[in-house]
């Protein structure tokens, strides 16, 4: 859609990223709608004051009407990266990781910013010194629930933005969206930090997409190892199909992720062929009593049965 720029701000002698509409994308069919988007990711990111989001020092048009977005510059790499280069992580760094895109999100939420593309490509790990913050970026295809400078609705209901992926089940249905979208798209990057791998990442986009209407999500267990107590049922409830089943806000989905236990979970019961020990157990006593009053039940409604069929027989 655009190109990005590494620039400097002469006066201040400082360093930002300048993002300016591709005059391609705005020569399209549907170009003024594109930039009308483009500028509302400028409004939206820029009263959106937080470490964990990429700030807007300002926007506007240049002189042949492309219009344009300054932000801070970042370095580093995204999650998309690091994934790539590092492979899945352990819950404590990919814990840390999403609080800290959680966060940035409640603050967003409460401007009735609504991020709706939440991906390992939009979460950047900037680095400063030994810190690394986690800053969301791409607020293109914003949802303001509360619109701003009373312009209208963008997005018509019915209409498909996002990346199927990371989509939520209303928004691949075209449906109104709210927090709860973002939320679903959190819980599909933790899996992916855990497991290396999305849910759904097979097949063409609209396949994709009706497996994020209709199907389960594999068993996170069976695809990542080392999971403390706690986190496989984190991932579920954020990647119900149905909003009202998912964590109401990011604050409550917080709130559960720091509520994760740090043991691992307890392996399988060992069967009688386990490894022997110097105590032998005592043997048994009122278990057999329950074990021939079982047996028993089991004789007497085995006897129950043939008499059945055999009356039935018997009655032709």
């Amino acid at each position: 859609m655009g190109h990005v720029f590494l620039v400097e701000q002469v006066r201040l002698q400082k360093q930002l990223a300048l993002k300016i509409l591709s005059p391609e994308v705005l020569a399209l069919t549907g170009g003024e709608s594109q930039k009308a988007r483009f500028l509302r990711e400028a409004r939206a990111s820029s009263r959106l004051q937080h470490p964990g989001i990429v700030e807007v020092i300002d926007f506007g048009s240049t002189e042949g009407g492309l219009p344009f977005i300054v932000m801070e510059y970042l370095s580093g790499e995204d999650l998309a990266e690091r994934l790539d280069r590092a492979g899945p992580m352990q819950w404590s760094d990919a814990k840390n990781l999403i609080v800290q895109v959680l966060e940035a999100l409640e603050v967003a939420h409460e401007h009735g910013v609504v991020h709706r593309d939440i991906k390992p490509e939009n979460c950047f790990l900037s680095r400063s010194g030994s810190t690394e913050t986690v800053k969301l970026v791409d607020f293109g295809i914003a949802k303001l629930l509360t619109e701003v400078g009373g312009a209208g609705p963008l997005t018509q209901r019915g209409e498909l933005l996002g990346t199927p992926q990371y989509m939520s089940p209303e928004q691949a249905l075209g449906r109104p969206v709210d927090n709860r979208s973002d939320v679903y798209a959190v819980g599909v990057l933790l899996y992916e930090l855990l497991s290396g791998m999305p849910p759904f990442d097979d097949g063409t986009p609209m396949e994709v997409l009706t497996n994020q209407i209709t199907t389960p999500p594999p068993p996170l267990a069976e695809r990542a190892l080392a999971l403390p107590q706690g986190a496989a049922e984190v991932v579920a409830t954020a990647l119900a199909k149905e909003p009202g089943d998912r964590y109401p806000s990011v604050r409550a989905m917080i709130d559960a992720i720091e509520r994760v236990g740090t043991t691992k979970a307890p392996p399988p019961p060992e069967d009688e062929t386990g490894p022997s020990s110097s105590f032998q157990a005592m043997p048994p006593t009122a278990p057999q009593k329950s074990s021939s009053a079982v047996w028993v039940l089991v004789a007497v409604l085995g006897l129950a049965a043939i008499a059945g069929v055999a009356v039935w027989a018997l009655s032709g």
